[in-house]
């Protein structure tokens, strides 16, 4: 069946598709992971499939295109998306958005569906031509702690968060996000700014205006973090606000600048203020920031960065996929996307007897790409391993089933690693075992005993 080019802007029952943009650092992951928890929002995590140029496609194809994106950033396996699903209709980036988007969406049964995306910084007057009907959520941060926390987050493995040159990527990155905004707004188009600073000290109220924003109805959960779905975030340091169990701001914000820097960044911030102003982030107009020498060149250094910064992108989609897999890999320091590993390696696999170790077990922890017969495919594995309880997921992990007949299961992807600590001592100190089942995306199951 052809696929419309609108058929995933408009949902059936007044929903439609959705971007969440701001620059990196800014807290898009945080604002995803509490809309997702709404049952009507079904957000892809940072799909981009819009970064990958149309040239590449034309070069490649739609075969060896969709394994250049998964390759990319994992956005098919992150999202429980098989190749061979993707319908030969998706042929290009747009068409290919639309259905993924509409995919995710309508296995959730939600009325909103999209993808948060810093790149879409850049893009979204792009987006908003394409999808006509999408409506965007802008997040507001200050460019100081923006630069810091991509530093802290270089710092702590994740090296594509260069420090060279990052007060002026993002400080253009920031005028291009407002002055699209902006244009958008004079168009009549649905924006919503959402202050970083302002979700981390009132996320239900800030939570409660994004809901109005999308005439849905509010959803108590989304106010905090405890349960968030967390299966398509990559692993990494960087992550670690919104793999936690707490909303909260990292201690380190702001705090490693040097006192240049954060007067560059101050300088800078009196521009994006007045930017934030006439894109409707602000009602009353702030003072006209003086044009600073310093903040002219670094306008015109972020514009240098970014267009090698794409420049870039499409010199890599193009590469043979050896080469560009020695570059992510040796020069980059990024390794290739893969399923991501359970939080405890699991021993090798015994045979199936009296004395495997599995017949106490009290408490299973799944991770990785789970299938959508998740539970059917786990009491498969537990009966070969000679575990007679019958598994069941447990919702929201508030507490532990008391039962001799049903095994307690609990999903990695949705649960702190503070919540699944105490959980496993709490089992533990009862004599019982813990086991790990790690799902993988070519439809393998480990299952293994924590250590």
């Amino acid at each position: 069946m052809m696929m419309s080019d609108s058929s995933c802007d408009r949902g059936e029952s007044g929903g439609g598709t959705l971007f969440v943009a701001g620059l990196p650092r800014s807290g898009t992951s945080l604002v995803c992971a509490l809309l997702n928890k709404h049952p009507e929002i079904a957000l892809m995590f940072e799909a981009e499939i819009h970064a990958m140029p149309a040239v590449a496609w034309a070069v490649w194809g739609r075969e060896r295109m969709l394994g250049r994106l998964d390759f990319w950033n994992g956005v098919l396996s992150r999202h429980r998306i098989a190749v061979e699903q993707v319908p030969a209709e998706a042929d290009t980036a747009d068409r290919l958005a639309r259905w993924c988007y509409r995919t995710v969406r309508e296995r959730k049964g939600a009325r909103w569906g999209g993808e948060k995306t810093p790149h879409s910084a850049e893009s979204i007057e792009i987006l908003a031509e394409r999808f006509p009907d999408a409506r965007f959520i802008i997040i507001n941060r200050d460019l100081a702690a923006t630069v810091s926390s991509a530093r802290m987050a270089g710092r702590e493995g994740a090296r594509f968060f260069s420090s060279r040159g990052r007060i002026a990527r993002n400080f253009r990155m920031a005028r291009v996000l407002y002055a699209s905004a902006a244009k958008l707004r004079e168009q009549g188009r649905k924006v919503l700014h959402l202050d970083y600073g302002d979700l981390v000290d009132h996320p239900e109220r800030e939570c409660r205006r994004v809901c109005a924003f999308l005439d849905l109805p509010w959803h108590p959960e989304m106010a905090v973090l405890e349960g968030a779905d967390r299966s398509a975030v990559p692993p990494g340091l960087h992550h670690s606000v919104v793999r936690g169990s707490a909303i909260r701001r990292r201690p380190t914000d702001g705090q490693i600048l040097t006192p240049g820097e954060r007067a560059l960044c101050e300088r800078c911030e009196a521009v994006l203020r007045h930017d934030r102003w006439r894109s409707g982030a602000a009602s009353e107009e702030p003072a006209p920031p003086g044009i600073a020498l310093a903040v002219g060149w670094t306008g015109w250094k972020g514009r240098w960065l970014l267009f090698v910064d794409r420049a870039r992108t499409i010199l890599l989609s193009l590469l043979p996929l050896p080469v560009w897999h020695w570059i992510r890999t040796s020069r980059g320091g990024l390794p290739a996307p893969a399923p991501q590993p359970p939080i405890a390696q699991p021993r090798e696999q015994e045979p199936a007897s009296e004395t495997s170790g599995f017949d106490h077990v009290a408490l299973m922890i799944i991770t990785g790409s789970l299938p959508d017969n998740l539970l059917l495919r786990l009491a498969a594995e537990l009966c070969r391993l000679g575990v007679s309880r019958t598994p069941r997921l447990l919702s929201g992990c508030s507490e532990l089933m008391d039962s001799e007949t049903a095994l307690p299961v609990v999903d990695a992807n949705r649960t702190s690693p503070e919540r699944l600590h105490e959980m496993a001592t709490a089992i533990r100190g009862t004599g019982g075992k813990v086991a790990i089942a790690a799902f993988f995306i070519d439809g393998r199951c480990s299952v293994g005993l924590m250590a």
